[in-house]
C-alpha cells in the first residue's frame, strides 16, 4: 500500500482532475522522465477522445512511477489535446509502456485522431 501525500505544493494549482500522488518526488540520483504527447481529434470526435483520455489518465495517475498526468486542449483549437506527463525515471516510463491499458487505449484513439498515433516531446528541465 503506498503513502497518500495530501500536502499541496506551495505554487502548484490543482486539476480538477487530478488527486494526489503518493510522495511526489523524484528519487534523489534519478532523472524524471517528461514528455508531451500532442495529437489532434478527428471533427466530431472530441467528445469520445476527452472520454477516453480520462479514462485512462485514471489508470496511469494510480501507476507507481508516474509524477504527472495532466489533460489539456489549446484555447484556441479544442480538438488539440496536449498531455504532460512526469515519470520518476526511465525505468518508471518503460513499466508505463508496458502497462496492460496502454495498448486498448492507442487502438482505440488511433480512428479518433489525425494523426497515425501520438507525438511524443520528450523534455529536459532547464537547470
Amino acid at each position: 500500500m503506498r503513502k497518500t501525500n495530501t500536502e499541496p505544493k506551495p505554487d502548484a494549482k490543482p486539476k480538477p482532475d487530478a488527486k494526489p500522488k503518493p510522495d511526489a518526488k523524484p528519487k534523489p540520483d534519478a532523472k524524471p522522465k517528461t514528455l508531451l504527447a500532442e495529437f489532434t481529434a478527428r471533427e466530431g470526435a472530441e467528445g469520445e477522445v476527452s472520454r477516453l483520455i480520462r479514462e485512462y489518465a485514471g489508470k496511469v495517475r494510480d501507476e507507481e512511477g508516474n509524477l504527472a498526468f495532466e489533460i489539456y486542449t489549446k484555447a484556441a483549437f479544442p480538438r488539440a489535446f496536449w498531455i504532460f506527463e512526469v515519470y520518476e525515471d526511465e525505468a518508471a516510463f518503460q513499466a508505463h509502456l508496458k502497462a496492460p491499458y496502454g495498448a486498448p487505449f492507442n487502438m482505440a484513439l488511433a480512428p479518433l485522431i489525425e494523426e497515425d498515433a501520438s507525438v511524443l516531446t520528450f523534455l529536459d528541465a532547464v537547470e
